[in-house]
């Protein structure tokens, strides 16, 4: 079992939730070369989503999933914060290309695994809360 960190910041920490589930993206890109030998991208571009897809495949079912909340002071977020872990339901889930809940996000995150909640922090723990 592994854990992996998820750094969000107070929007997209809402949505996670609300859907259970983690994601990585990367600007608007969508994966186009799983079902085609040709792209559209440039080899940079295409390199740095095929390594995003071996990061993303390294969630296993039961993997734990921690969230760590930025500061945002426009936000009142006055300090980072772990919301509690979290648990792969199933191995590295799914390439969403559709972009579905982009605009909520404002971002795209198009590797995405399902999670449940496992231990989760109300008021979420600081780094230095963490590390005492």
């Amino acid at each position: 079992m592994t854990t992996h960190v998820f750094i969000v910041d107070s929007n997209t920490f809402d949505i996670h939730l609300k859907y259970l589930f983690v994601g990585t993206g990367a600007r608007n890109y969508n994966v186009d070369f799983n079902n085609s030998k040709n792209t559209r991208y440039n080899s940079s571009i295409e390199n740095m989503l095929v390594s995003m897809i071996a990061d993303a495949s390294r969630i296993r079912q039961g993997d734990k999933i921690i969230f760590y909340l930025q500061q945002n002071i426009e936000n009142k977020i006055y300090e980072g914060k772990f919301y509690g872990i979290f648990e792969a339901t199933e191995n590295w889930s799914f390439i969403e290309n559709s972009q579905y809940l982009l605009d909520e996000l404002g971002k795209s995150l198009v590797f995405r695994s399902l999670i449940k909640p496992y231990k989760v922090y109300k008021t979420g723990v600081t780094e230095w809360e963490t590390l005492d």
